[in-house]
């Protein structure tokens, strides 16, 4: 079997890849819209949208910004063309970090040394022992701390 140029895999396969650009132009459209419906300092966090059965899911790298897209949610469906807010039931927004982007630090809650008191005391008047065993626990947190 002779093997096939690029050209000729290219011409094969046009259909496919001027759908695959089609649907891709229609995708930067909606995003386009969407940063154009959102307040722009939410706007610039948007990095990409998916259309996926009833959702229309817009990606955010921030999760605090999405957490206010969330909010923003049915202003964004009520500003969508009319036939596709009948298609969309609900609007997602999700985090999606870029690649490599480092995660934000978590910092661990501190707990005074009180605070460790009080959670040892609570642990030995309640009845539950695994409870108490867990307030235990919890409370030398507070003690490690300090």
């Amino acid at each position: 079997m002779k093997p096939r140029t690029l050209p000729d895999l290219l011409a094969q396969s046009s259909h496919k890849l001027q759908r695959i650009r089609q649907r891709s132009a229609q995708l930067d459209r909606l995003l386009a819209h969407i940063r154009d419906v959102l307040p722009p300092p939410l706007a610039s966090h948007c990095t990409g949208v998916a259309v996926k059965a009833d959702a229309l899911i817009i990606y955010i790298d921030a999760s605090a910004v999405a957490s206010k897209v969330r909010f923003l949610a049915p202003q964004v469906h009520s500003s969508l063309p009319p036939a596709m807010r009948q298609r969309i039931r609900h609007v997602e927004a999700r985090v999606l970090r870029a690649r490599g982007a480092p995660l934000p630090l978590r910092r661990r809650a501190a707990m005074s040394t009180d605070s460790a008191h009080i959670i040892h005391a609570s642990a030995e008047c309640v009845t539950d022992p695994e409870l108490g065993a867990a307030l235990h626990r919890l409370a030398r947190h507070g003690e490690d701390e300090n």
